[in-house]
């Protein structure tokens, strides 16, 4: 078998979603196949097993033998409804699925990712054993680079990029640091505690990405025509998003959230098929860039 562990998880976690309940037996024939096994060798049942163990501990999903049956995932249903579960499923799905399609590289395009990955483990460990961390930062606005020491509260994916929220001795509110700009990260050994009323979801829940900020929370409405009115059902744009009113051709949609700068900024990318109704800041923001980008090309 090949040497790449987390290949194989994939390829098994993704072999039963899509084909369980499933044999012992079907999935050694099954791995005999795979593009990821060279030489053609069975699945040895002590590996198999192993790789249960490892899939459980390591991502929380369960694989189980019912009798009559075969193998299964037995918690798929709760693991749809959990965020990263559900990110975790889809990606291993799609990493399967492009690893066994062997020769197909030059066909299948996928978006850039900024560097920084290489922390997320090293985050990762600081935080399960809440030790602060030390980071060398720059923002891009900056020349230099500054060392900070924070309290990793939790890792939030937006847009591609990684952000750590921490806590620093320096403000007295957690910031979101992305990590494409920082350059290095240790683990240091004084240890913190997490505020016990903590939740990582309910931080952002009020907001759309990440930009955290005091701009109060209100009600936006937005008017939507189609067909961009069809993406935001298949894909809401923000957690709090409700369906209020609906026409042949837009629907109304209702969030409760800040109306931040980056919000503004994704609003400005779906053009003439979105409408700010409420708040009026927001609604007056949005017009403000428009002005600025006509005053760019000289057309107002």
């Amino acid at each position: 078998m090949a040497s790449n562990f987390f290949g194989r998880y994939t390829w098994l976690i993704n072999t039963i979603l899509q084909c369980g309940p499933i044999s012992f037996r079907e999935l050694s024939d099954k791995w005999r196949l795979s593009s990821l096994n060279p030489d053609g060798s069975p699945l040895p049942e002590r590996t198999f097993f192993n790789h249960k163990t490892e899939i459980l501990e390591q991502f929380g999903i369960e694989i189980r033998y019912q009798k009559g049956l075969g193998y299964f995932i037995s918690n798929k249903d709760d693991l749809g409804s959990d965020g990263l579960r559900n990110w975790l499923l889809t990606s291993i799905a799609a990493n399967s699925t492009v690893q066994e399609s062997a020769g197909m590289n030059a066909r299948i395009l996928i978006e850039p990712i900024p560097e920084g990955l290489q922390y997320l483990n090293v985050i990762i460990d600081a935080m399960k054993e809440n030790h602060t961390i030390e980071i060398t930062y720059r923002r891009f606005e900056e020349a230099e680079s500054r060392t900070l020491e924070i309290e990793p509260y939790c890792l939030k994916l937006f847009h591609q990029r990684w952000y750590v929220l921490g806590k620093s001795g320096n403000y007295d509110k957690p910031r979101l640091y992305s990590q494409d700009r920082i350059s290095e990260v240790k683990v240091c050994s004084r240890k913190f505690r997490l505020p016990r009323n903590f939740n990582a979801e309910e931080f952002f829940r009020e907001y759309f990405g990440v930009v955290i900020d005091d701009t109060p929370v209100c009600t936006v409405k937005l008017k939507v025509w189609d067909p961009h009115r069809q993406y935001m059902r298949a894909l809401p744009l923000q957690a709090s998003q409700v369906e209020i009113e609906t026409a042949a051709e837009w629907s109304i949609f209702q969030f409760r959230m800040a109306p931040t700068w980056d919000l503004s900024m994704e609003l400005m990318k779906y053009h003439d098929m979105v409408k700010v109704l409420e708040p009026e800041s927001l609604r007056d923001d949005v017009i403000d860039h428009a002005y600025c980008i006509l005053d760019m090309y000289g057309e107002r």
